[in-house]
């Protein structure tokens, strides 16, 4: 056999190699490095998104801290009467589907919408362990706005999440607001 062609076969085996491995660890390179990039872009919209949940949430447990001290809201509570077309208003402007007012025990004694049955207790069947009962118990408790986790409730597609406030007279509880986000 002529050498010219296992020449020109070597010549070609060592100027191809080289190449192969160059393209091999550029592609590895450029892989990890669009690998950390999707990385860091998806980092920066979570982070971002995280902090407009934030936001988000403080707003709403600001708003319904200011409901709970409303006049309106005590007067309710202590039978005075309640004026719809301010609840309406207020759930329509902030973008609640239902406003709850509770007495100390747990008693709903108003629902804005019907989402629940007025006369219901936390503590009964019906709303024992729900995030409502949680909201209401930690309002009540600690004296301090609380929001429940959302979560599938009966009749609604879309997971819910509630947002309560002890409503106070004179230092004294006398019920929770709980409005549903």
């Amino acid at each position: 056999m002529r050498i010219t062609p296992r020449l020109s076969l070597c010549f070609l085996a060592l100027a191809l190699i080289p190449l192969a491995l160059v393209t091999g660890m550029t592609t590895r390179q450029a892989e990890a490095a669009l690998r950390q990039e999707t990385l860091n872009r998806v980092q920066a919209l979570a982070e971002g998104k995280s902090g407009r949940l934030e936001d988000y949430v403080h707003e709403r447990r600001d708003i319904v801290s200011a409901l709970a001290r409303s006049e309106q809201i005590a007067d309710a509570l202590l039978q005075k009467g309640l004026s719809e077309s301010y609840i309406q208003n207020y759930l329509s402007q902030f973008g609640f589907t239902d406003l709850l007012l509770l007495n100390p025990q747990g008693k709903i004694r108003y629902s804005a919408n019907g989402f629940q049955k007025v006369g219901t207790s936390t503590d009964g069947l019906g709303l024992r362990g729900t995030e409502i009962a949680r909201v209401f118990e930690g309002a009540r408790m600690f004296l301090e706005t609380e929001l429940s986790d959302f979560s599938a409730t009966v009749g609604s597609d879309e997971p819910v999440a509630y947002v309560g406030a002890p409503v106070l007279r004179e230092g004294l509880v006398i019920g929770v607001v709980i409005l549903r986000l």
